[in-house]
């Protein structure tokens, strides 16, 4: 009998394993939700992007909307996803600078654990391993599907996470689901207002005043400028460390 339910336990902890080296990570946002009311709407944000390399407000982003949603509409964000372009979209954008994907989402653990946001925002891959580039719709539709398919007993959603820029420039007002965060130069006072029937908020909180980008990285990385003040130390040896730039000459 005690063989069995050892069999038992291992066979559960081996499925629990599998569950982990999928694409998107679920433990500790089951491990969240077990302390939560089932019949709570819970929220999950996903950002996407190439994040070539990841930055400061690439992180930041993720807690800073947490608390806007929490603190002014009342909502509980119990978790993000983070999910890195595929490669044939960022070589086709960025050509030689391009940072290779597998690089790309270890930096991007890199940068939350960093941050000390590793038990509320996850790095989601399914996005990057396909066969090819997929839309951020698609995307995340289809983690909105994973997650209520995982967890279908719990009243859970997913909240698209972007800057003002993109949301301006892909017309996100006429979606549903979305949270535009405020970004310099991208003040369009002909869309900003919120729609909470359909889900669509959008924050001009001062802390992401932060005018930071990807490219701005590269841009120094190249010309041997420092970047401590736009990205993570450990973000920085890890592209020291693949020698990225000798990379970029292949």
């Amino acid at each position: 009998m005690n063989n069995q339910k050892e069999k038992v336990k291992e066979k559960e902890e081996e499925e629990e394993k599998d569950k982990e080296t999928f694409p998107t990570p679920t433990k500790k946002l089951k491990e969240i939700l077990e302390k939560k009311d089932e019949k709570n709407r819970k929220i999950v944000l996903i950002s996407t992007g190439s994040y070539n390399p990841v930055h400061k407000m690439h992180i930041k982003t993720f807690a800073i909307a947490k608390k806007y949603l929490e603190e002014k509409h009342g909502l509980d964000v119990i978790g993000g996803y983070i999910s890195p372009s595929h490669d044939q979209y960022t070589l086709g954008k960025l050509g030689g600078y391009n940072i290779p994907f597998k690089e790309r989402c270890e930096m991007c653990q890199l940068a939350i654990e960093e941050e000390g946001l590793q038990d509320f925002l996850f790095l989601d891959q399914w996005e990057g391993t396909q066969s090819n580039f997929i839309n951020f719709t698609t995307v995340t539709r289809h983690l909105r599907h994973y997650l209520k398919t995982t967890f279908a007993s719990s009243n859970i959603d997913v909240f698209y996470l972007c800057g003002m820029d993109h949301f301006v420039k892909c017309r996100l007002y006429h979606w549903e689901k979305v949270v535009a965060m405020s970004r310099p130069g991208y003040d369009d006072s002909e869309h900003i207002n919120e729609n909470v029937s359909k889900d669509i908020y959008v924050s001009y909180n001062s802390e992401f005043q932060m005018d930071i980008s990807s490219s701005e990285i590269r841009k120094r990385f190249i010309i041997g400028k420092g970047v401590e003040d736009l990205t993570y130390k450990s973000v920085i040896d890890h592209l020291k460390k693949i020698n990225w730039l000798d990379l970029k000459k292949k």
